[in-house]
Parts: structure tokens; C-alpha cells; sequence
């Protein structure tokens, strides 16, 4: 049997879990980062995510920007989550919970 993944469920997880603990954003800059110098692409995408995440840090407004991002139901978002550098952001444990409620809401 294939489980169906909830991409927007996941995001809005690890929007909460920005949410709670905004100092997990530096872990998705240095993914940016990463992903930056090693010339995945497309770069302008994680670019952009670099730059909104970093504005986030200090600035509480782009920190909801990034938290609507996360959490918004459209193609637009959907099309910029799809190189959202957020790996990590859910620990080993947080995934495993949300795919087991996934598995069982499907």
C-alpha cells in the first residue's frame, strides 16, 4: 500500500516548529548556503529563501512572511516550498509522528 504524502501538512509542521523555536532558521541558512555553493539550483529559488530566511532572524514581520509561506495553501507557495532548504527543521522523531498521522488520515 503507497502512503500519500501531505507536502502541505509537512510545512505547516515545520512552520510550528520555526514558530516555537526560531533560532532552527540558522539551520536552514546554512542549508541555503550549502546548497548555494555547491551550485544546486536553481539558484535564484534558494536565493530567495536565503534572503527571507536571514530577514527573519531580525525581523519579526519577515518572520511571519516566512511562517505564511510555509503554512499557505496555493500554487505560488507550493512552487517556492519545492526548494524550501528546511531539511532537518523536524527532528527524526517529529517526521516519523507525521507520517504516521498521515498514513492514518488517508
Amino acid at each position: 500500500m503507497r502512503q500519500t504524502w501531505d507536502r502541505l501538512g509537512y510545512f505547516q509542521c515545520i512552520a510550528d516548529r520555526i514558530e516555537a523555536e526560531p533560532a532552527l532558521i540558522v539551520r536552514a541558512i546554512s542549508t541555503a548556503d550549502r546548497w548555494l555553493s555547491n551550485g544546486i539550483e536553481p539558484q535564484a529559488r534558494i536565493a530567495a529563501w536565503r534572503d527571507l530566511l536571514a530577514r527573519s532572524m531580525a525581523d519579526l514581520g519577515a518572520r511571519q512572511e516566512l511562517l505564511g509561506l510555509l503554512r499557505e495553501d496555493s500554487e505560488d507557495a507550493e512552487f517556492l516550498r519545492e526548494f524550501a532548504p528546511v531539511p532537518g527543521i523536524l527532528s527524526k522523531s517529529e517526521r516519523r509522528e507525521f507520517s504516521r498521522e498521515c498514513a492514518y488520515s488517508h
